[in-house]
C-alpha cells in the first residue's frame, strides 16, 4: 500500500487503506494519523472521516475518534460506523450512549463484521450499568 501511495500520493483509497493497516496492526500509528489526514484533506467522504474514527480509536483518543464517526455517519450511515462509535463512547465511559450506538448498530437490519462483538458489548455494558453494578 505504501508503494501506491507513493506512485499516486493523492490517491484517496491508497491513503485511507494504509491509514486504516498502520492502526490496525498498530505498526505506526502516527504515520496513520498523518496518512489519514492527508486524505481528509483531499475527501470528506463517510469512509474517510470513518478511518481517521479508527485511527484515533486506536490512539486512544477516543473524543476525537467520536467526533469522526459521528461525522462519517453525517455523510453515510452504516453499522460499522455505529459500532465503532459505541466503541469511541466506551471509551469516554458514556455507558449509555455506548450501548445506544451498538444497539442502533445492531438494529440496523444490515450484517455487519462486528455484530457479533456489538452484542457482547451491550451484555457486557448494560450488566455493568448503575442500576446493575459490578
Amino acid at each position: 500500500m505504501r508503494q501506491a501511495v507513493e506512485l499516486s500520493p493523492t490517491h484517496i483509497g491508497a491513503l485511507n487503506n494504509l491509514a486504516w493497516i498502520l492502526a490496525e496492526t498498530g505498526e505506526d500509528l502516527d504515520e496513520a494519523l498523518r496518512v489519514s489526514r492527508r486524505a481528509g484533506r483531499l475527501s470528506q467522504s463517510a469512509s474517510v472521516f470513518d478511518t481517521l474514527g479508527f485511527v484515533f480509536l486506536k490512539r486512544g483518543d477516543y473524543l476525537q475518534a467520536q467526533r469522526a464517526f459521528e461525522k462519517a455517519l453525517a455523510k453515510g450511515d452504516d453499522p460499522s460506523y455505529r459500532y465503532r462509535l459505541g466503541l469511541a463512547l466506551e471509551g469516554l465511559g458514556q455507558r449509555e450512549e455506548a450501548v445506544a450506538a451498538f444497539e442502533s448498530a445492531l438494529e440496523s437490519g444490515e450484517d455487519f463484521p462486528q455484530a457479533e462483538e456489538a452484542r457482547g458489548a451491550v451484555t457486557r455494558l448494560s450488566a455493568a450499568s448503575p442500576a446493575n453494578p459490578e
